[in-house]
């Protein structure tokens, strides 16, 4: 075959609906299990998984992507194709351990792995795009619906006020959980045990709970640098910093976060999303406002 691939139209969109269908999925089907005590489908020796129904899914996306073209066919191929891929992931865990453990503590991590990878393919695509805040789409939608204004619920100020109480509570809390496991003489001597006898696959919650900590001061010490930044008066550069921190805490901190509470973390991830995409919008206005001005 000769020529160059073309990019589609809305590609860092469709990236960005796919993830959110995805997540959905994943996040609907352990809610529905979990109330339900984990049901299966079974006729005599017959089990069918619902990863069977996430392939089929994908392929129902692919399809309708390669028969028909359009916006709705764009549409409906990235909604299927979300679900599946949502449904598909989500029983990684069966397919990593020897007994099948569907619950595999770590499977989350690579559920989120996953996930992480396509929201950074978006983040590429969008800045290629120049559609950096393309993420707002969704905020912007439900607004609409409800008939409320976006600029009445998200006005910068408010925005920039609950971001500031946000990072304050954030970095204050893990600077006193981090003093409170090294102040702790039974969390030390855990810890001291655990290099005394130094196995790392059988001992893999000693490092996590050392790489959450880790993570967690980091982007603690990026939100005190936007606050310093910020009462300087060099807001461009205090806005970086809070970027950066809720990049390392999306990116890397919310591997080992949700290695420990599993899914409970999913709604402080959704405010760290929500809040990403409002700085990017914020950072890029005032750069294109004063791009003279001293950062």
């Amino acid at each position: 075959m000769r020529g160059k691939l073309i990019r589609r139209e809305k590609a860092s969109e469709s990236i960005l609906m796919l993830v959110i269908w995805a997540v959905a999925s994943v996040i609907l089907t352990r809610f529905w299990l979990n109330i339900t005590g984990q049901p299966q489908i079974t006729f005599g020796i017959w089990h069918i998984a619902h990863v069977l129904f996430g392939g089929m899914g994908m392929l129902i996306g692919i399809l309708i992507m390669l028969v028909w073209s359009g916006e709705k066919a764009r549409q409906l191929g990235v909604f299927f194709s979300g679900i599946g891929w949502g449904l598909f992931i989500d029983e990684v865990g069966k397919y990593v351990t020897k007994d099948n453990d569907y619950w595999f503590r770590p499977a989350i991590i690579i559920i989120y792995i996953s996930f992480v990878l396509l929201f950074l393919l978006y983040r590429k695509l969008a800045g290629e795009e120049k559609i950096m805040n393309q993420g707002l789409r969704v905020v912007k939608w439900v607004s609409t619906t409800f008939h409320i204004t976006y600029d009445r619920i998200f006005r910068r100020k408010i925005t920039l006020a609950i971001l500031g109480i946000y990072s304050i509570y954030y970095s204050v809390d893990k600077l006193i959980d981090t003093a409170n496991i090294f102040m702790s003489e039974e969390r030390m001597a855990t810890v001291e045990r655990f290099y005394r006898n130094y196995d790392f696959l059988s001992k893999t919650d000693t490092y996590m709970i050392g790489f959450k900590i880790g993570f967690d001061v980091l982007t603690a010490i990026l939100f005190i640098g936007g606050w310093y930044w910020a009462i300087n008066k060099r807001r461009i550069r205090a806005l970086s910093y809070f970027q950066y921190g809720l990049l390392i805490n999306i990116l890397i901190g919310s591997i080992f976060k949700f290695y420990f509470e599993q899914f409970s973390g999913v709604i402080v991830f959704g405010v760290n999303i929500l809040f990403l995409a409002i700085l990017a919008e914020l950072r890029q206005s005032k750069v294109q406002v004063s791009p003279k001005r001293k950062v």
